[in-house]
C-alpha cells in the first residue's frame, strides 16, 4: 500500500518515441515507494485504456489495469549509457492504488495529485521525470512519464519477526527455518548473550540466508560492549553481501549482568555503555560508507580503516536499537532506523520492575519521548517491540486478570494494552494488534519461538496487511 505522498507538480520532459498512440502523446507511470524502502516503477495499462474519453484531465485509470513492474532500464526501455534491460521485480497489486486522478496536461503549480484508495484515505500525489529525456531512445512498455514518490508515512505494513536462540543439532535448525519461511514470517531474529546457552547469531543467520531466499534476517541484538563496533560493521557488511541484502542489524548497550560476568568483564554503568553505544552506531556507519573510515570519538577511534567489503543495502544495513529508558530511547530515535520499545533492563536483569515498565501506559509515555526526539526522522522510523506473550483463549477475562497481576496491574482491562501481550481469540487478538498499531504506529512484532504455535493462525490472517 502506498503511503501518504506528497511532491511537486510539473510538466515533464521525456521524448518517447513509440509506435503506440499512448507513449507518442507521453503516456504515465507510476513510481511507488513501498514501506520497506523498495522504490519501484510501475507502468500501468496499455494504449486502449488512455484513449479517447479515458485520457481526459479529472478521469480515472480503470480499476481492473494489468500492472507491469519496471525499474527504468527495464521493461524495454533502452538508455544512452549501455544500461541493458532489468529484471522486472515483483509487486502485489494491492501496492498500487486503485482509483488515480489523471492528469495530462499540468502547469508547474505545486497543487497535489490526489489519489484514493477504495475504503482507504486521501493520498497526496506530485509528479517527477522518470528518466531524463537525453537517457531514453525508446520505450516498448507504452507507459507515461509520470512517477509518485512517497515522502511521509501512514499506516506501515506489519511485519513479523521470529525469536531463537538457535536449535539442538543442524536438522532441527533447517526445520525451524524451513518451517517459519513456510508460515509467512518476515524475519529471523537472534539474540547474543555469552551467560546463556544458544547459537553465535551472526554464523547461524548465516545459514539462514544460504537455507531461504526470501526471509531477512537480524540480530536481537548484539552486546555492544563485547566486540569493537568496526569488527562488527565488516562482519555485517560481509553478511549483508552474501545475503543479497537482507541483513537488519539490532545493537544494545549490554544489559544483561550475566553476559559480563561470565568473562570477567566489568558491568559498566548505563550511562557509560549507552555513550558508547552511540558512538557504535556512527562508527558502524562510517564503515559502511566510503572507501576508507576515519572517526575520532571519546571511546572509539579509525584511522584509515579500509572499509571492504560493502553491504549490498546501499547505506548498510538497517539499525535496530531498543529500549525501555528516556535515554537509550531518545538515541535510537535519533540514530537508528528501527526503534524497539522493550521493558528498561537498566538493573541488569530481569524483575518486577521491568514489568511494571512494560505497561501500555508506560509504553505511551516511550512513544511520547521518541517522538520529541526523533523530529523530522519520525515518519521514517519503523516501531518495533517483542511479542513474549501469545494467549489464544475462550478464557479471556481470567487470563486478563492473570496478566493484570504479573504485571502489577489493578484493572484487569489494563492487560490489553500491554503491546507484548495479546489475550483472547484469534478474532480478538487481530483485532488487538490491528487497534495497537494504529493507536502506536508499532507494525514490527517479534514472536517467540515458543509462541509459534498459539500465534499461527493470527499471522495467517496478518501476512501482507
Amino acid at each position: 500500500m502506498l503511503t501518504a505522498v506528497r511532491v511537486k507538480k510539473e510538466r515533464t520532459q521525456c521524448n518517447v518515441e513509440d509506435d503506440t498512440q499512448g507513449a507518442a502523446t507521453g503516456e504515465f507511470a507510476i513510481q511507488a515507494e513501498r514501506v520497506v524502502h523498495l522504490t519501484l516503477d510501475i507502468g500501468v495499462g496499455d494504449e486502449s485504456q488512455h484513449k479517447g474519453g479515458e485520457r481526459r484531465e479529472g478521469g480515472e485509470f480503470p480499476t481492473d489495469f494489468p500492472v507491469v513492474c519496471h525499474q527504468p532500464s527495464a521493461a524495454g526501455m533502452h538508455c544512452d549509457d549501455g544500461d541493458t534491460e532489468g529484471q522486472a521485480p515483483t509487486v502485489p497489486k494491492a501496492e498500487v492504488p486503485e482509483i488515480v486522478t489523471f492528469v495530462d496536461d499540468v502547469d508547474e503549480k505545486e497543487e497535489p495529485i490526489e489519489i484514493e484508495e477504495p475504503g482507504g484515505d486521501l493520498q497526496c500525489l506530485g509528479l517527477h521525470s522518470v528518466e531524463p529525456a537525453s537517457r531514453v531512445k525508446r520505450c516498448a512498455s507504452r507507459c507515461h512519464a509520470l512517477s509518485l514518490s512517497s515522502v511521509g508515512v501512514g499506516v506501515r505494513a506489519f511485519r513479523f519477526s521470529v525469536m531463537t536462540s538457535g536449535a539442538p543439532d543442524a536438522t532441527s535448525w533447517r526445520n525451524l527455518v524451513e518451517r517459519v519461511d513456510a508460515e509467512g514470517y518476515d524475519v529471523v531474529h537472534m539474540p547474543q548473550h555469552r551467560g546463556a546457552k544458544g547459537f553465535s547469531p551472526l554464523v547461524a543467520l548465516g545459514f539462514v540466508a544460504s537455507h531461504s531466499s526470501r526471509l531477512r534476517i537480524g540480530t536481537l541484538v548484539l552486546d555492544n560492549e563485547s566486540v569493537h563496533p568496526a569488527v562488527v560493521a565488516r562482519d555485517a557488511a560481509t553478511l549483508d553481501l552474501l545475503s543479497g541484502g537482507r541483513l537488519e542489524l539490532g545493537i544494545g548497550a549490554g544489559w544483561l549482568e550475566a553476559d559480563h560476568a561470565t568473562i570477567g568483564q566489568d558491568f559498566a554503568p548505563v550511562g557509560a555503555r549507552i555513550e558508547r553505544l552511540s558512538e557504535a552506531i556512527d562508527v558502524l556507519r562510517s564503515c559502511w560508507l566510503g572507501d576508507t573510515a576515519n572517526f575520532t570519538g571519546s571511546h572509539y577511534a579509525l584511522r584509515e580503516a579500509p572499509n571492504y567489503p560493502k553491504p549490498t543495502q546501499p547505506a548498510g544495513p538497517p539499525i535496530l536499537v531498543g529500549g525501555g529508558g528516556k535515554r537509550v530511547l531518545s538515541l535510537a530515535a535519533q540514530k537508528a532506523d528501527i526503534v524497539s520499545f522493550v521493558p528498561n533492563m537498566s538493573a541488569g536483569r530481569v524483575g518486577r520492575e521491568s514489568a511494571a515498565n512494560a505497561t501500555g501506559a508506560a509504553t505511551a509515555e516511550k512513544l511520547a519521548w521518541v517522538r520529541e526526539a526523533a523530529g523530522d526522522r519520525m515518519e521514517g522510523l519503523e516501531l518495533h517491540t517483542n511479542l513474549t506473550n501469545v494467549f489464544v483463549t475462550d478464557e479471556r477475562i481470567p487470563t486478563m486478570e492473570k496478566v493484570a497481576r504479573g504485571y502489577g496491574l489493578d484493572d484487569p482491562s489494563d492487560a490489553l494494552a500491554i503491546p507484548h501481550v495479546v489475550i483472547g481469540t484469534v478474532a480478538q487478538c487481530l483485532e488487538q494488534l490491528l487497534e495497537r498499531r494504529e493507536t502506536t504506529g508499532i507494525s514490527h512484532y517479534t514472536v517467540f519461538e515458543a509462541n509459534l504455535d498459539a500465534f499461527a493462525p493470527i499471522l495467517a490472517e496478518l501476512v501482507g496487511r
